[in-house]
């Protein structure tokens, strides 16, 4: 009996870690959910992100 098919693939995966590295981030780890969302773990002071109050000029009109 198989087990159906996969909502991701291994490249999924290894693309999402090296993305969030490439951002300067160290993941801790994958989640993946039944439904297939794709979730990269990370420490809580990488997860900080810092928000800026700074506007677009493009978007006041």
């Amino acid at each position: 009996m198989s087990r159906g098919k996969h909502k991701f693939k291994q490249s999924d995966i290894v693309r999402a870690v090296k993305a969030a590295r490439a951002a300067g981030l160290d993941p801790r780890g994958v989640e993946i959910d039944p439904n297939g969302t794709l979730r990269v773990l990370f420490n809580g002071t990488d997860a900080q992100i810092k928000q800026t109050n700074s506007v677009n000029e493009w978007d006041v009109q």
